[in-house]
């Protein structure tokens, strides 16, 4: 935990902000992916906290998650990271969903709930002139796998549902975060955490 006097100090730029508590985002951004803190104003100063996320995007809402205080911040983010070559490619997605108390800034519920990754590759006889040209190789075989799992995530006054969406177009979606096909898990929050209610 970070204390400033003033949000001046921190480096990014505040592209949101919310009140009861007021709060801003600040993201600064490498690349493509924008990396957030968030600053919340106790009193004369500013805390400062990082959510573990490195994102290409993101979105905020309110939630009264708690059932106490101010309502908590939900935070949804999205992860791309892709290559294409001449022999191969790989691209994947991912994404999920984080829940702060604001009032103790603590980490409530965090959890993702996408992942995707398509890939492809291609073999190529071996030039022992070495006077074919790159693109004149004879192809000789190759490949590709795709694997992906989606979950649609629901938060409420001291639940969290959790079930499988099947958002994955052209791909079989897998069962990871135990939670298999045509499952939906309730979670309600109890003062030792989320507890499984289903």
């Amino acid at each position: 935990m970070v204390r400033v006097q003033s949000i001046d100090s921190l480096r990014g730029e505040i592209y949101d902000s919310i009140s009861d508590p007021q709060a801003y985002f600040i993201g600064k951004t490498t690349w493509y992916l924008k990396e957030v803190q968030v600053a919340v104003k106790r009193n004369n100063e500013f805390l400062i906290f990082y959510p573990p996320i490195s994102a290409s995007d993101l979105t905020i809402e309110r939630v009264d998650f708690n059932g106490t205080g101010s309502e908590e911040l939900v935070i949804r983010w999205t992860y791309y990271a892709g290559h294409t070559g001449w022999e191969h490619s790989i691209h994947e997605h991912s994404g999920g969903i984080q829940v702060w108390d604001l009032d103790s800034l603590r980490l409530l519920f965090n959890f993702e709930n996408y992942y995707s990754m398509q890939a492809w590759w291609r073999e190529f006889a071996e030039d022992t002139t070495g006077t074919i040209a790159y693109s004149d190789r004879e192809e000789i075989g190759g490949g590709g796998e795709s694997e992906c799992t989606s979950f649609l995530v629901e938060v409420s006054k001291q639940k969290v549902i959790i079930r499988q969406n099947n958002h994955c177009p052209d791909q079989d979606a897998s069962t990871s975060f135990g939670v298999t096909d045509n499952e939906v898990h309730i979670y309600e929050l109890k003062p030792v955490g989320l507890v499984r209610k289903n």
